[in-house]
């Protein structure tokens, strides 16, 4: 699994989805804390996320999750897992 930190937003903050995309950090779980890099393939209708563990060499790709889903984590500061690959976790500034 690989939990992505995002920082944890006010609701009268001002801020954009692609700001926690800069900001958030990547770890892979699985071997005890690689890092991991985050790449954006960007499509004419879609758009594909690609998280290569630095420390192990495995990657992931996937679609890009709903933007609503991302900024309502940062948010609300709740835990999010997406399928059993990748958990968002909120942490305070």
């Amino acid at each position: 699994m690989m939990t992505i930190y995002i920082r944890k937003r006010e609701k009268d903050e001002k801020f954009t989805y692609k700001d926690i995309l800069k900001e958030m950090k990547i770890i892979h779980e699985d071997c005890y804390g690689g890092e991991v890099k985050f790449e954006r393939e960007k499509f004419e209708e879609s758009e594909t996320w690609i998280f290569t563990c630095l420390r192990c060499g495995v990657k992931h790709t996937t679609k890009a999750w709903p933007t609503l889903k991302i900024v309502r984590a940062a948010i609300d500061g709740e835990e999010i897992t997406i399928n059993d690959r990748f958990r968002i976790q909120v942490v305070q500034k």
